[in-house]
């Protein structure tokens, strides 16, 4: 056998190594990474009607989100300009004054967009409070992106 083949047969081992790893990371999170909508389909067993009145509520929501959103991403900039220039404390208590208060619009809007979901949902839906506390959680950063169907991601913090 020459280096060759040797090097073919690595390479071959290292790929399935690799594709199994990715697989047994994907199966461990229920086959593929599942958004928002998904995620709130299942937890509350919602019928299809539900589905789409949750679904509308989201995109509402995040249409109403994009100047809050687009301010926070503004603001974090802000900051961090502040910072970087050395500004005076005062300056950086500014920018991030600033970035607080979009951030609490943001929640608002975020839990706004749940209590209107709540209010879709069957008295035995609501009382399924396992299900409330997930979706609460998944309701922090939803419209931190464009996309308030991408998959959470906690270690981008949402």
């Amino acid at each position: 056998m020459n280096a060759r083949t040797t090097l073919n047969r690595i390479a071959a081992l290292v790929a399935v190594l690799v594709l199994g790893s990715v697989e047994a990371t994907l199966a461990q999170r229920g086959g593929v990474a599942r958004g928002r909508h998904d995620i709130m389909i299942d937890t509350f067993k919602l019928s299809r009607e539900q589905e789409r009145a949750a679904k509308t509520i989201m995109d509402d929501a995040s249409k109403t989100a994009t100047p809050a959103r687009e301010a926070i991403l503004k603001a974090r900039a802000g900051i961090l300009a502040a910072i970087q220039a050395g500004k005076p404390q005062e300056d950086i208590d500014a920018a991030s004054k600033a970035y607080a208060v979009q951030s609490a619009a943001m929640a608002e809007i975020e839990m706004r967009a749940l209590a209107k979901i709540m209010q879709t949902l069957t008295p035995e839906q609501r009382a399924n409070q396992a299900a409330v506390r997930s979706t609460f959680q998944l309701m922090r950063g939803a419209f931190i992106n464009r996309n308030w169907n991408e998959p959470p991601n906690p270690d981008k913090g949402y």
